[in-house]
């Protein structure tokens, strides 16, 4: 019972990390407070009290907040591609889907979908 729980604190930090890297560190940051939440293993328990973990969380806290201005309003789209590079590419795309059909003159639309509500308020921004 207690190597599943030091599992199970290894697999949230791992996907933790594969969030920062595919979707930025707002989301990595939002996951990784609701895990220290219900940290309920002595292992993450311990680990959030050493100095290299505080140190991480407070360069998390620093980046994300960094993408907003002093009274808190949403990201705006540079924000957005400074903490996820795919907003990058999904910016060039649409940006070429909607000038290839206003150079022949037909209206269209565009669907993202995407997983994470941080996600989502950033885009729509």
């Amino acid at each position: 019972h207690r190597l599943d729980g030091h599992f199970d604190t290894l697999r949230g930090l791992t996907n933790i990390r594969q969030l920062l890297k595919e979707h930025g560190v707002i989301v990595a940051k939002t996951k990784l407070s609701e895990l220290m939440q219900t940290a309920k293993f002595d292992l993450l328990r311990k680990l959030m009290q050493k100095p290299i973990f505080q140190s991480l969380l407070q360069e998390l806290s620093r980046a994300a907040n960094s993408n907003y201005d002093a009274v808190g309003s949403q990201l705006s789209p540079e924000d957005l591609t400074f903490n996820n590079p795919k907003y990058s590419k999904l910016v060039e795309v649409l940006i070429e889907h909607f000038e290839r059909k206003q150079a022949i003159g037909e209206s269209t639309r565009a669907i993202v979908f995407s997983q994470w509500r941080e996600s989502v308020t950033g885009i729509v921004a």
